[in-house]
Formats: structure tokens, sequence, C-alpha cells
């Protein structure tokens, strides 16, 4: 029973194959319709069937074919002649199984051109690939100079504020410096005055000695400004010894030039008027001394009593 109903249904099968087939190349409605340059193929492979010898050239291609098709048609014109089997085709599915075969075969030479393009487009794919692994290689150098730079400029950076910070701080010492050698100078001028008042060429109606009696009332009064400073009372000790010789100086020379003035007069009449005259010069250059020394001595000394 079931072999029965086997072969029945391998039947309905056949038929249903056989009334497809019918139908394969229906005018009407086809169950696949053929392309224009399926047609042609087909005509061609007719012509080989039916002359059962070596394949004939194949047709022109008609002018309202594509140029893809042409193109195709050239290409299968310039290969090898498609021939059929030897024994033949027996039936419709050796034909069938053929015609796929030389299908295939001719789409594969109408798509030369295509995959040739396609073979050179793998090229450049190639070669593009190769060069985005160049520039990924150079990016990543790149980002390590930039790295590199970033790390130079802190340090840099870091380098000059250091150097701005010395060199203010050499500014700020420079500075003190300065101040601490100005504040010295009034307390290293006490030898240097001493030098000059002992010397022995040293006049007192001469420029010298002002000068060493303006330095005198300088210091002086710089240091009674600051008495805070270090061993400030002793050099203003110092200074008024200084200030005490320079009026020993002085009053020396002005008894020196009194006792020229008054030295060996007669009391005639005209040793009397020469005394006179004497005595006049005698004054002037008094009186010229005291001017400079009064000047000298600065705003808030000249009233200092001298001993």
């Amino acid at each position: 029973m079931d072999d029965v109903e086997r072969i029945q249904s391998e039947n309905e099968n056949l038929l249903k194959i056989l009334n497809r087939l019918m139908h394969w190349e229906s005018k009407t409605d086809p169950l696949a319709a053929l392309s224009i340059q399926q047609e042609e193929h087909l005509d061609v492979l007719t012509n080989l069937w039916r002359d059962s010898g070596p394949s004939a050239p194949a047709p022109a291609t008609p002018s309202q074919a594509d140029p893809t098709d042409s193109k195709a048609a050239a290409s299968s014109q310039s290969g090898d002649d498609i021939k059929l089997p030897a024994e033949g085709l027996q039936n419709t599915n050796e034909f069938l199984l053929w015609f796929a075969d030389v299908s295939a075969e001719i789409e594969q030479r109408g798509d030369a051109d295509y995959h040739k393009y396609l073979q050179q487009l793998e090229q450049r794919k190639a070669e593009c690939s190769h060069m985005l692994d160049q520039i990924a290689g150079a990016m990543e150098r790149l980002g390590a100079l930039c790295d590199e730079y970033d790390f130079v400029s802190q340090k840099t950076s870091a380098l000059n504020t250091a150097s701005e910070q010395l060199i203010e701080e050499q500014e700020r010492l420079q500075d003190l410096s300065h101040e601490i050698q100005r504040r010295l100078h009034y307390f290293s001028q006490v030898e240097l005055l001493n030098q000059r008042l002992q010397s022995p060429t040293l006049s007192v109606a001469s420029e010298a000695f002002r000068e060493c009696l303006n330095k005198i009332d300088e210091c002086l009064n710089y240091i009674e400004e600051n008495p805070k400073f270090k061993d400030a009372a002793a050099y203003n000790v110092k200074y008024r010894q200084c200030l005490a010789k320079a009026s020993g100086l002085v009053r020396n020379y002005v008894t020196s030039v009194i006792n020229q003035g008054h030295r060996g007069h007669a009391p005639s009449q005209e040793q009397c008027a020469g005394c006179r005259r004497c005595s006049q010069g005698t004054r002037c250059r008094i009186r010229s001394v005291l001017r400079q020394i009064s000047n000298g001595r600065g705003k808030g000394e000249a009233g200092r009593p001298v001993d």
C-alpha cells in the first residue's frame, strides 16, 4: 500500500514538473522570462545543436542591445568556442545542465572587465590599507613627539619661573647690598677723617678742610638719627673726637694768625697805622675761615659748641 502511494506521489510530482516545463517558455505567462541576451545565446545554442558540428560563429549583436551586452558578446567571441558534448544532448536535463554551464561561462567572460576592475580596486584597497597603517604609525610617533614637547614645555616653563624668581632674589639682594653699603659708609669714614685731620699738609682755609667738616656733620646726623644701630654710641664718640680735632685745628689757626698780626709792632705812629692795617687783614682771614666753617657745618650743627 505504501509503495502504491509513493508511486502515485512521484507521478504527481513528475506531472507537475512537466506542466512547469511546458509553461517554461510560454508566450503569454512564462515561468522564467528570458532577456534579449539570453534569447540570443539560446538561438546560438539551437543552431549549434542543429548543425551537430563545430560551433558556428555567433550572430551580430542587434543595435538595440546594451553596450554591456556587446562587450559580453565580443568577449565570448574572442575566447574559446563553446562546443556541444561529443555524445550530444539526450534529454532535457542534460540540456539544462549544459545551458547552465554555458551561461556561467558567458557570464564569466562578460564580467571579465568587472573582475579586472575589482582586482584593481582590491589592489588599491590593499595600498590604502598599507598607507593607513603608515599614517597610524606616523600619528603614533607624532603623539609621542607631542607628549615629549609638552614635557619639555613644562620643564622650560618651570625653569623660566625659577629663573625669574632667582633674578628677583638677585635684585633684592643687590638692593639690600647697596643699602648696607650706604649705611656702612657713615661708619667707615671715621678712620679716613682721622687720617686727613692728622695730615700736616691740611690747611684750615682749604676746601679739603671744609669737606672734612661736612662729612663729620653728615655722619654725626645719621648716627644720631639711628641710635639703635650696633656700636652707634661708640662711633658717635669717635666722630665727636674728629670734630674736637677739627675745632682744635681752627683754634690753632686763629691763634697763629693773631700772633702773626701782633708780632713785633713798635709804638711809633707809622707802626701803629701798619698794625691797624695788619689787624684788619687778620680779621678778614679769620672771618673767611669762620664763614667757611659756618657754611660747611650743616643745618643742625651751626650752633654746636666748639671745644
